[in-house]
């Protein structure tokens, strides 16, 4: 069973529910890009988030539910009638990862993730969630990997 919202049905809002393509790139992201001295060391495994021992399907499902998190405790009672997660929505999000298509930007990714924390900060266990660790992690590589920041000197 899916949860019977879109993410389109909520972009008109301050905060949305970010689409299964959003998530599939930010679960992507947590891999080396093929051909990289990083790819060869990890042989495939990942480099963000690699010491929770979790799927990827289970990462996104971990960052989908956030995202939910957030609209409920933003919304409540005042979401429109599209917007009705049943009280064990947790237990119902079957979130499946697919492999997006083509060369991810370091820098259009670094955005998705700037654009997901905000979308999921709505509520009080944010902080110490699973999935701001996981956004923080990310950033950080992408920053840190990025060609222009390695190149860049430490101190002027």
């Amino acid at each position: 069973m899916s949860i019977p919202v879109t993410s389109s049905q909520w972009k008109v809002a301050s905060a949305w529910l970010v689409s299964k393509q959003h998530i599939d790139l930010l679960v992507a992201a947590r891999y080396a890009p093929e051909g990289t001295p990083e790819a060869e060391e990890a042989r495939g495994e990942p480099i963000v988030y690699q010491d929770h021992n979790k799927t990827d399907d289970q990462v996104g499902q971990m960052l989908w539910i956030e995202n939910m998190r957030s609209l409920v405790a933003r919304y409540g009672d005042k979401a429109p009638e599209t917007f009705e997660f049943p009280a064990n929505f947790e237990k119902m999000v079957r979130y499946r990862f697919t492999e997006p298509h083509g060369k991810m930007n370091p820098l259009v990714i670094l955005k998705q993730v700037h654009c997901y924390e905000y979308q999921s900060n709505e509520h009080d266990g944010w902080e110490s969630s699973d999935a701001k660790k996981y956004c923080k992690e990310l950033e950080h590589h992408l920053v840190s990997s990025h060609k222009e920041y390695v190149d860049a000197p430490w101190g002027v």
